[in-house]
């Protein structure tokens, strides 16, 4: 068990447990106390994520795992430890993360089981969605995808999303229209009636979610990081990457340059197309310079 202190509304409190229960743990309680009005729940847990060697010490001793020691900064550098702890420097890094994932799944997995005991579940809307694609340092698996987290490779940017919603979503449906995090938004204020804010670049894709509408999705969606680019129109990708520092410090792949890949032929973007596609390739360095100079116009004109 560890000790620390959790803001529970505008207080600290100290807390003894894990991290991932105790969030779970909350949520249900919260769950509880407004279950009888609408209520709206943002459960973010820090499970996957540095530092998934602080597991329980049971869950170590059970697994057979050594563990990996937490910082001492009176005795090493950090840089030197956090190096130590990662990818491929920790024999026990896949184990540490899967015990992470597999306390995860148990507490969204409680959560999602206290709306059905409470009769909740088909008037509640569940969304379940990662911030950023594994993070192979700490020994993700991003399949065939290129690339981890900190990335604009498909394995840095392509998230799981869940969406359960029963009596109302199609059950057991997997698609693959191209949609955003950004389109969470418009879709809540659309399933829940009421009004949106305006001028947002998400769009609602709840008839998509309901199948009244197969084709809803972005056509081109775009992404910038100072350290690298990225545009996605159809199956075209624009990727380019402009230094290595932020991915040195991470110890992750990134190749320098400017790229154009296919992803319908190539999702592991292993082949660049810039040269035999120069028209695409121009088209989509258009498309960045647009979008670039409409951010950078928008921003002017909020700060007026």
């Amino acid at each position: 068990l560890q000790q620390g202190a959790m803001w529970l509304g505008r207080r600290q409190v100290d807390q003894v447990g894990f991290s991932t229960e105790l969030f779970g743990a909350r949520a249900r309680e919260f769950i509880a106390t407004n279950q009888n009005r609408p209520f709206f729940l943002q459960l973010s847990f820090n499970a996957v994520h540095n530092f998934t060697h602080q597991l329980p010490e049971e869950y170590l001793k059970a697994n057979g795992l050594k563990g990996f020691r937490d910082w001492d900064a009176a005795s090493e550098d950090y840089a030197e430890w956090y190096r130590a702890g990662r990818k491929p420097n920790n024999p026990e890094g896949r184990a540490h993360y899967l015990g992470q994932l597999k306390y995860l799944d148990t507490e969204v997995g409680r959560v999602v089981d206290y709306l059905a005991q409470l009769q909740l579940d088909r008037q509640t809307l569940v969304i379940y969605i990662g911030d950023n694609g594994g993070s192979t340092p700490i020994y993700a698996n991003n399949g065939p995808l290129r690339g981890s987290k900190y990335t604009l490779y498909e394995g840095g940017i392509r998230v799981p999303l869940i969406v359960s919603w029963p009596g109302h979503f199609e059950d057991g449906r997997v698609r693959y229209n191209v949609v955003s995090s950004m389109d969470l938004l418009p879709t809540i204020c659309s399933v829940a009636d009421v009004g949106k804010p305006e001028h947002l670049d998400g769009i609602d894709i709840s008839e998509l979610l309901s199948g009244n509408n197969e084709s809803l999705h972005h056509e081109t969606l775009v992404w910038d990081t100072v350290h690298e680019t990225s545009v996605r129109h159809g199956k075209w990708k624009l990727k380019t990457a402009a230094d290595r520092q932020h991915a040195d410090n991470q110890m992750i792949d990134l190749e320098l340059g400017e790229f154009l890949y296919d992803l319908d032929s190539d999702p592991g973007e292993a082949k660049d197309l810039s040269k035999d596609q120069p028209e695409v390739f121009a088209r989509l360095k258009e498309m960045y310079q647009s979008w670039k100079m409409e951010v950078q116009a928008t921003q002017q004109g909020n700060s007026k």
